[in-house]
């Protein structure tokens, strides 16, 4: 509808003006190519100047509401409500465009998902949640200080304003988690390892997961009741930290150094093992030294098979199973160049000399030249 036209009132009795009569004709013509016509307003589409206001009421029996690009927003409404998921279940499993919802599990392929789930599983381009890393990181905010004193409740400092320069960090015992949770028996394990590098600190900003800095824990925590302070060298960085930033902070703990190799906890004799201290005594815990007596099946000397040396019996040695002739052992059999007999008589016989120096007995031998 138009806005009501301005009408001139007659007065009674009086004549009529034309010239009234005619302006007041005019300006309801001219009211009437306001109004929204059924077929149009001249011919033409009905065009609007202003908004139109239903007053809370309902557009019935519309075949087609197109925007200015020719876009039927019916169809824009019905892919929207397709394609965005608001909702408090427990689970969400979808595939819609935009996810807004509380659900403790949400597996999604939305391009941007709002939630806050515990759990997250998704292809989304943009992941906004309140679960954060629970179970793997706590929440703290930066305080831009370098002074090391307790920066607040949920609160970090470093010691430093360049990242590659911060050798101290001091920790509020409280994280900035819901309820600003007292961590500080946690914080104080960082540093328990015996090992050099005691452990990492990973800061990851949140919603920036490009700006972070690593750091390595060098020395044991120290605990001022109600702040902790940790000893630190630089490890990796990228981007700055501004004051008030929200960091979500994981923290890995070294495991301990294990007994050395040397001193104290050098391997034991009584465990038939070496001494690497000293190499006499080494030898003599693994049965080699200058007093013991090792047992071994066969030595090869000067070469890997060819000159064996074993055992033939008790007292006799072989060299690639032949036995070497010692005395009081084996009579060497005359074809090893001995007599074959351990006697004088015993070696006559055996070289068949007897007969022929009996023959010799009481003669001279007389050689011609």
């Amino acid at each position: 509808m138009s806005d009501r036209p301005v009408i001139t009132t007659l007065p009674a009795g009086g004549r009529y003006s034309v010239s009234t009569l005619n302006s007041n004709f005019q300006a309801l013509r001219n009211k009437f190519d306001l109004i929204l016509g059924l077929n149009g307003t001249g011919g033409a589409n009905n065009t609007l100047t202003g908004n139109l206001n239903m007053g809370g009421s309902n557009i019935l029996n519309a075949g087609s509401i197109l925007d200015a690009s020719g876009n039927d927003l019916v169809d824009l409404a019905a892919q929207a409500a397709a394609n965005a998921v608001t909702t408090a279940a427990d689970v969400v499993t979808t595939t819609a465009k935009v996810a807004l919802t509380n659900a403790d599990v949400v597996s999604t392929n939305a391009d941007v998902v709002t939630t806050t789930a515990k759990v997250a599983l998704t292809a989304a381009d943009v992941v906004t949640t309140n679960s954060a890393t629970g179970a793997l990181a706590n929440k703290f905010t930066y305080d831009n200080s370098t002074s090391m004193g307790d920066p607040g409740t949920g609160e970090f400092r470093l010691n430093h304003g360049t990242l590659g320069s911060v050798t101290a960090i001091a920790f509020d015992a409280t994280s900035a988690d819901t309820g600003n949770p007292d961590i500080s028996d946690f914080i104080a394990t960082w540093g328990s390892s015996t090992a050099t590098i005691k452990g990492h600190i990973l800061f990851r900003k949140s919603g920036t997961p490009a700006t972070f800095a690593i750091f390595n824990v060098t020395a044991a925590v120290t605990d001022n009741t109600g702040w902790l302070q940790v000893t630190v060298t630089h490890n990796d960085s990228n981007g700055t930290f501004s004051n008030g930033d929200s960091f979500f902070v994981h923290a890995s703990r070294s495991g301990s150094d294990g007994a050395d190799g040397e001193g104290a906890g050098d391997l034991l004799a009584s465990n038939n093992l070496s001494d690497v201290a000293a190499a006499a005594t080494a030898a003599t815990n693994l049965g080699l030294g200058t007093g013991s007596s090792p047992q071994f099946t066969g030595v090869n000397v000067g070469h890997a098979t060819d000159t064996t040396i074993t055992r033939a019996s008790g007292g006799d040695l072989n060299v690639e199973g032949n036995i070497v002739y010692r005395a009081g052992g084996t009579d060497v059999p005359i074809a090893d160049g001995g007599t074959g007999a351990s006697t004088v008589a015993a070696a006559k016989v055996a070289l068949e000399l007897d007969p022929f120096l009996g023959q010799l007995t009481g003669k001279a031998l007389v050689f011609g030249l």
